[in-house]
């Protein structure tokens, strides 16, 4: 659901949706990688990179790894 705001422009909902989600769950790789891409549609690279980072310190097991980097090449590739 809260992706979908992000597919019909709710950045800004989306954002303080998935820093909720955060809060609730701090070590979801999924709700920062969603924060990362409401970041990048309303032009804050630096803060969608600040998230991502996170999220690769929080992946111990590398599970998530592929999806946060193929994240963090968009983001550069964007900039």
């Amino acid at each position: 659901m809260i992706t979908s705001m992000i597919n019909y422009n709710y950045y800004e909902e989306a954002i303080l949706a998935f820093e909720k989600a955060i809060q609730i769950k701090p070590k979801s790789i999924e709700a920062r990688l969603g924060l990362s891409k409401a970041y990048q549609a309303i032009s804050q690279p630096d803060k969608a990179e600040l998230v991502l980072n996170e999220a690769l310190e929080i992946d111990p097991k590398k599970e998530d790894i592929e999806d946060i980097y193929v994240a963090l090449f968009d983001l550069y590739i964007y900039r």
